[in-house]
């Protein structure tokens, strides 16, 4: 089952947890949705596709194992992000300041601005990742990142060394 493209973009969701039977989410299918800061998703995910919690109130997310691909923008928050009026309210968007991989990761791919502008200071990437495209980290407070084992065998890896603040480790 997959989640289509601007399914339910642009609308109040406060949490949204997506079922086991979804191995998709489409194109914007979550965007927009300022006041969506909590987000469960199921453990047979295996895409999550471009914009799709762009430009919502998360601040933490996990990534199940059984994701194999970010597409790009996929958690992105743009710095004109900050903050938005909904007819008396004024929501604040700060970003996503946690991101957990679940043990045994399957993710290969992290798109380009996947978690561009967000509030993140430490990442560990997955030792099952091989490409991490451009900027797809970048504009964060990332002091310390970690890049697994397999990533450093032909990988192609982005990350703006302006944003990473002091330390990166890449292991063998």
């Amino acid at each position: 089952i997959s989640i289509g493209e601007y399914a339910f973009n642009d609308n109040h969701l406060v949490s949204v947890e997506i079922p086991d039977s979804v191995i998709e989410i489409g194109y914007d299918a979550f965007s927009h949705n300022l006041y969506l800061d909590t987000v469960i998703l199921g453990s047979s995910l295996e895409t999550i596709g471009s914009n799709a919690f762009s430009r919502t109130s998360l601040t933490s997310i996990t990534i199940p194992a059984s994701v194999v691909r970010i597409d790009s923008e996929a958690f992105v928050k743009w710095e004109w992000d900050s903050c938005h009026w909904r007819g008396n309210d004024e929501i604040c968007i700060t970003g996503l300041s946690e991101l957990n991989f679940a043990e045994g990761s399957q993710l290969t791919q992290i798109g380009s601005y996947a978690f561009y502008g967000n509030n993140l200071s430490s990442v560990v990437i997955p030792n099952s990742v091989t490409e991490i495209d451009y900027e797809a980290f970048g504009n964060n407070k990332i002091t310390s990142l970690v890049i697994g084992a397999d990533t450093s065998n032909g990988t192609s890896c982005s990350i703006s060394p302006y944003y990473v603040k002091s330390e990166i480790t890449i292991t063998d």
